[in-house]
């Protein structure tokens, strides 16, 4: 049997799979490719400078990055944002999307517009009393929907939550569950333990770890998923890739091909096989393809862009209508099989900290879901009658729009202040001494050790003797009489003379070294230190803003729910530059636009 033939068996089988979440839409066309140059984006988005602007709007245009696809603008929108903001996994169940957060599941029945608790109280907590849910995994079958989470293994009936644990047992210091995998009656864990089986009819559970090789950070047997190909069982962990020889009942490390990053780690956290039997895995270090079952791997990382360490990392692989899509570290993108590279489709996805970590994708009834550091976001589909009228005039308005897009983006430049003047009043506000103070501070140091320490000494010799009556008796040092009354006496002698002294003390061998001069240089490089990083973080926080602007005007929202979001983001990114700036931000770009009103109406 050929790999087709087993591909073709494993699609049957998976129309029944008990885990196989992503719901098949009958309608979902397929997306057009467009090549989007992350790099060129990324450039575009830290140029502040109008002509820099320009001219990577030129360029945008003429490589086409323009959105003409299938779903309506090309643009995701956020959907719904937890409380604790991240969402790391999506299951659908009919017209039901369960989400795993932050803190518990998540359901809606009306396509995100609603959502309500899914027993949440019935999870174990952390000490911050948050339940963070992993995976999610539902089975069809028999109306159960099971969870890996921060605190073992749940499964509970689909309609009403009740949740039931029935996996605790590892042995590390905690009892995380990465995913879980439902095989008939078998489940299947992967865990910072390693790899389990459990048996939920027999409630047991077996841990085969034989042939892993330890972490080579924890030390642990880190494992972030695993995948039944027929009779060929695969595991992902934090050492790469491996497939169990059941003869031996041990693991085979198969990565070879698969790069590894700095520390030694692979990061495999998927693993997917494509409708014509070859073997993909999400890795730290990019996506890579096997087509031999796993005894060989390449690169198909082309066009996946980087994190902030350099590296193309993946999270989760998706496939919808013969295209394969990707959930990584730098957004959304989709597989482009003539060229062999990746098309991205990031557009409307805004993650913390400049990031685009997308954990998760799925489709429900024409719309795909992703699962982000900020939520969840959902991406249109755009029916095919429009299509091509929207195609049309996407064409004869992309001249206008650019041209708008440039005077809009130029207008914001001039309204606000440039990242030098930010930097500047950030090292204001923040009153840190500079060069010239640790100069001056450090003469000082030495001229104080040609200046004398002067000390003056009050001196008394002698004797002060003191006479008192104490309640049960007296004390004296001479003989008294019944008659003395020593109550009511008080003498005093002294005995000796006083003098005064002056002395002047110079430390002759501090002129050459001293201990100050060594603190004050400490002190100064710490200084350094702390100003760098107020740097970096102003910085980022600056650009991160330009960018929210910068996509609010080439995909400007369409509904209100996206508007207010992204005015959240913007009033958030400007409250943190008002708080290292002392409130001189806003009072800047109100003192320029007050300005550039009179100046129009004295026009």
């Amino acid at each position: 049997m050929n790999l087709k033939q087993e591909a073709e068996m494993q699609r049957n089988k998976e129309k029944n799979n008990p885990c196989h979440s992503e719901a098949k839409p009958k309608n979902l066309t397929k997306l057009l490719s467009v090549n989007r140059d992350s790099s060129l984006l990324l450039r575009m988005t830290r140029c502040y400078l109008r002509d820099c602007f320009v001219s990577v709007l030129a360029a945008m245009t003429l490589i086409g990055i323009v959105p003409i696809g299938c779903y309506s603008k090309d643009t995701w929108q956020s959907l719904y944002q937890p409380r604790q903001r991240v969402v790391k996994t999506i299951s659908v169940y009919k017209d039901q999307i369960f989400i795993g957060t932050g803190n518990g599941v998540l359901v809606s029945k009306d396509k995100g517009k609603t959502w309500t608790d899914f027993g949440t109280d019935q999870l174990l907590k952390d000490s911050n009393g948050l339940s963070a849910i992993n995976w999610i995994c539902i089975n069809e079958e028999n109306n159960k929907i099971y969870i890996a989470t921060s605190f073992g293994a749940y499964y509970s009936d689909i309609y009403q939550a009740n949740w039931h644990k029935f996996f605790e047992n590892i042995k590390t210091e905690s009892n995380e569950i990465n995913s879980l995998t439902v095989n008939k009656n078998k489940i299947y864990l992967d865990t910072n333990d390693g790899f389990w089986t459990c048996n939920l009819s027999l409630n047991s559970c077996e841990r085969l770890n034989q042939g892993l090789e330890p972490d080579v950070l924890s030390g642990n047997f880190q494992i972030f998923y695993s995948l039944q190909v027929n009779n060929d069982l695969y595991i992902a962990t934090s050492n790469g890739v491996y497939i169990l020889n059941k003869d031996r009942a041990s693991w085979q490390n198969i990565s070879g091909g698969i790069h590894k990053l700095p520390g030694g780690r692979i990061n495999a956290r998927h693993l997917f096989v494509d409708n014509a039997g070859n073997i993909w895995a999400a890795c730290g270090t990019g996506i890579y393809k096997s087509t031999d079952r796993g005894v060989s791997w390449k690169s198909e990382s082309n066009g996946i862009g980087k994190n902030s360490e350099g590296f193309q990392g993946a999270f989760y692989l998706f496939q919808l209508d013969e295209i394969l899509y990707s959930a990584t570290e730098s957004g959304v993108y989709s597989y482009n099989a003539e060229s062999t590279s990746w098309d991205s489709l990031i557009a409307g996805i805004r993650t913390k900290e400049s990031s685009k970590n997308v954990y998760w994708l799925v489709a429900l009834e024409g719309d795909m879901y992703a699962a982000t550091d900020e939520g969840l976001f959902v991406l249109r589909e755009q029916k095919q009658e429009a299509r091509g009228k929207k195609q049309e005039e996407q064409e004869n308005s992309i001249v206008v729009l650019k041209g708008k897009i440039e005077a809009d983006f130029a207008n914001l430049e001039e309204l606000e202040p440039s990242i030098i003047e930010v930097q500047k009043q950030t090292l204001k506000f923040a009153s840190l001494p500079t060069n010239n103070d640790y100069k001056r501070y450090r003469l000082q140091a030495r001229l104080r050790n040609i200046v004398p320490r002067v000390g003056v000494d009050l001196n008394t010799a002698g004797t002060n003797t003191n006479y008192y009556q104490f309640d049960k008796g007296i004390s004296t040092d001479v003989s008294l009489s019944n008659d003395f009354k020593a109550g009511k006496t008080n003498r005093y002698q002294y005995d000796g003379r006083s003098f005064k002294q002056l002395a002047l003390l110079w430390n002759t061998n501090q002129f050459i070294y001293d201990d100050e001069i060594r603190e004050i240089l400490n002190q100064a490089r710490l200084t350094a230190n702390i100003k760098e990083n107020l740097l970096d973080d102003v910085t980022r926080i600056y650009f991160q803003r330009r960018r929210v602007q910068l996509e609010n005007l080439t995909s400007p929202p369409n509904d209100e729910i996206s508007k207010l979001s992204t005015e959240l983001q913007l009033a958030e990114l400007t409250g943190q530059l008002d708080s290292r700036t002392g409130g001189w931000f806003t009072k800047e770009i109100e003192k320029r636009k007050k300005l550039e009103a009179s100046n129009a109406s004295s026009k």
